[in-house]
């Protein structure tokens, strides 16, 4: 009978302790989630079955910067987001890099095959004239091809969520970037046709100096159009939230503009009426030389008339 009590006994005892155990590893596990990854990091080797257990199954938000020559890293810890810069070196084989979250490559010359990139998140490959094919980056979430001058079809990118393509002259064809979310065609000079960018929520168009219709792109949330000479009609773009029309210089009627909530008019010399955009919350109406009447401007929140030079009554504006 004694025996069967102390078996029991023993039983309890154990169990308790592996309670204890198990509850000490879930406070340090929360502790964990609290510190930064090096101190996690250095928290687990102490103990290796923790770390094999633990910290590599653990999803480490921050993103960790490190160098080259440590990407075997990336393949050993796949749940790590590790970002590395190799911009500017001559290197070719990216076969390395595939788990790699953000990389930069930046004037990379002698990049040519960037097929193996697929499942980088953020991949900037601005200034790498050598690539020709990027069908195989459907899947990256923020893509710079800046200055990518040997890129002609993007028609593959539908998925990307954030794509710059400035300064990229043989793109012509952007009609299936619809459903991208922030755009960047700034200095595109041989793109044209821009009716089924409708859907994007943000898009430059600066410098696209061959744009002449923007009627479709009333549903663009920020729409940036400066310095685009041949455009002349934005009665279409009154519901656009902030509006970019920067040195827009054959723009002449900004009648149906009443509802934009942020405006950029400055240095454009062919506009004179700004008496319906006392709605707006923020206008931007500086080197403007033909305008002289601001008195229906009061209810504007910010205002910016620097170097107006024929404005001369502001009283109206209030305090």
């Amino acid at each position: 009978m004694k025996i069967i009590i102390f078996i029991n006994t023993l039983y309890d005892i154990n169990k308790k302790m592996e309670l204890i155990l198990k509850n000490n590893r879930n406070i340090a596990y929360n502790v964990m989630t609290c510190l930064k990854f090096t101190d996690r990091y250095n928290l687990c080797i102490t103990n290796k079955d923790y770390f094999e257990n633990k910290f590599k199954k653990y999803k480490h938000q921050e993103l960790i910067q490190i160098k080259f020559k440590d990407h075997l890293l990336t393949k050993k810890w796949v749940n790590i987001k590790f970002e590395i810069n190799i911009s500017y070196t001559y290197i070719i084989d990216l076969s390395m890099l595939v788990n790699v979250h953000t990389l930069d490559l930046t004037y990379c010359d002698n990049i040519k095959d960037v097929s193996t990139l697929g499942n980088v998140h953020t991949l900037n490959l601005s200034a790498c004239d050598n690539i020709t094919d990027v069908s195989m980056l459907v899947n990256v979430h923020t893509l710079n091809l800046s200055e990518c001058n040997n890129i002609k079809d993007v028609s593959m990118l539908v998925n990307v969520h954030t794509l710059t393509l400035s300064h990229c002259q043989n793109i012509t064809d952007i009609s299936m970037l619809g459903t991208v979310h922030t755009l960047d065609l700034s200095w595109c000079e041989n793109i044209k046709d821009v009716s089924m960018l409708g859907n994007v929520n943000t898009l430059d168009l600066s410098w696209c100096e061959n744009i002449k219709d923007v009627s479709m792109l009333g549903t663009v949330h920020t729409l940036v159009l400066s310095c685009n000479e041949n455009i002349k009609d934005v009665s279409m773009l009154g519901n656009v939230h902030t509006l970019n029309l920067y040195s827009c210089q054959h723009i002449t009627d900004v009648s149906m503009l009443g509802n934009v909530h942020t405006l950029n008019l400055s240095h454009c010399q062919n506009i004179t009426d700004i008496s319906i955009l006392g709605t707006v919350h923020t206008l931007v109406l500086s080197c403007n030389e033909n305008i002289k009447d601001v008195s229906m401007l009061g209810n504007v929140h910010t205002l910016n008339l620097y170097s107006c030079q024929h404005i001369t009554d502001v009283s109206m504006l209030g305090n």
